[in-house]
């Protein structure tokens, strides 16, 4: 096993703080078997052709990155919220600001983006960009803003949906829910209804579609070709970046959601990722992100896993939007649970 438990917990729906941290695998009854081996060493420092004034920015951001991870950075309590002090202030030189008049969102993507009209067919510029952000809306947003702006013909791709035979009280169900309340759901992990698809559009797949090939969820590649019902696409991040596939649409059964029947959508299990979710983005090296927070994080590990998904402290801007006025400008929230940390006792150190 490897792991980080910095990064995001098992996710409970509906579940408290202390149910995530239950099932965290630290609190397994295995976890006494279990030899905890650290890496300790950032092998980024004994590259040769770093400078000594390169070498101690990438120490003092890594030790930054960790700091808060660990819930080691200074804090704050607002009035008004739980006693545990979660504010943190965000340095200056990562925050990024807009003007009065300025949509957050085109802010950033201008700053994350830019010349994206010069560039849109550049992958290497494709693949080394993102912005994050918590939740599937914001994200959505902010892909509907960039594929607008891509100057190329448009393909609508519709999902056929239903409800699984395997759901219980199946027959009831198929007369109480229509074809457009089915379409209207938006879940996680599942593909919306409506897929907007430009050729030169980085998207992502939701699915292991064929591993070996390294097809996985989470893997990015460029739409090269829009067919009927199927896309042509390069990889390009992971062990088969470089690969023209062919990805077709699939039928898709959400295994957890909060409808009470199980919804069969059958469509191209890909999402645009110009902008992802952080849960989403974890396992992933971007040399520029953007993180949008529109309201704070909310669950362990959210910041951490947004903040290194990027090596270089140049390449990370953090855009704030202020939601309460008890909450000064420059300060979000880093939600940690410390108990988690409490049994990690390693015995051993290796080098990373």
């Amino acid at each position: 096993m490897g792991g980080d438990f910095r990064q995001i917990l098992p996710v409970i729906r509906g579940g408290s703080r202390e149910d995530i941290v239950r099932a965290s695998i630290s609190k397994s009854y295995l976890w006494k078997h279990v030899r905890l081996f650290q890496l300790t060493e950032n092998m980024r420092l004994a590259n040769e052709n770093t400078s000594p004034a390169e070498k101690k920015t990438i120490s003092e951001f890594s030790k930054w990155i960790l700091d808060l991870g660990n819930g080691k950075l200074p804090a704050k309590a607002i009035r008004g919220e739980d006693d545990e002090a979660t504010w943190i202030q965000i340095p200056e030189d990562l925050l990024m600001t807009c003007e009065d008049d300025q949509d957050p969102i085109e802010a950033i993507a201008d700053a994350i983006y830019p010349d994206l009209i010069d560039n849109y067919n550049n992958k290497k510029y494709l693949r080394e960009r993102c912005i994050l952000s918590p939740k599937n809306e914001e994200v959505d947003k902010i892909n509907d803003i960039m594929v607008a702006k891509i100057p190329r013909k448009e393909r609508v791709y519709y999902s056929s949906d239903s409800i699984s035979p395997l759901s219980m009280d199946f027959a009831n169900a198929e007369m109480t829910y229509n074809q457009e309340y089915l379409n209207s759901q938006k879940l996680s992990g599942v593909p919306n209804h409506i897929l907007r698809l430009k050729v030169g559009l980085p998207v992502m797949l939701t699915r292991n579609l064929n591993p070996s090939a390294g097809l996985c969820n989470g893997t990015r590649l460029i739409v090269t070709l829009l067919k009927k019902r199927s896309i042509q696409a390069t990889v390009v991040t992971g062990t088969g970046a470089g690969r023209k596939v062919s990805i077709p649409r699939i039928v898709i059964q959400p295994t957890e959601s909060h409808l009470p029947f199980i919804l069969r959508r059958v469509q191209l299990p890909i999402k645009v990722c110009f902008a992802m979710t952080i849960n989403k983005s974890q396992g992933q090296s971007i040399d520029n992100v953007g993180i949008y927070l529109p309201k704070p994080t909310f669950t362990h590990g959210q910041l951490y896993v947004a903040v290194s998904r990027t090596t270089s402290r140049k390449g990370l801007k953090i855009l704030l939007e202020k939601t309460k006025d008890a909450v000064p400008e420059d300060y979000t929230q880093n939600i940690v649970y410390k108990e988690i940390f409490s049994n990690l006792k390693p015995v051993s150190a290796v080098t990373n």
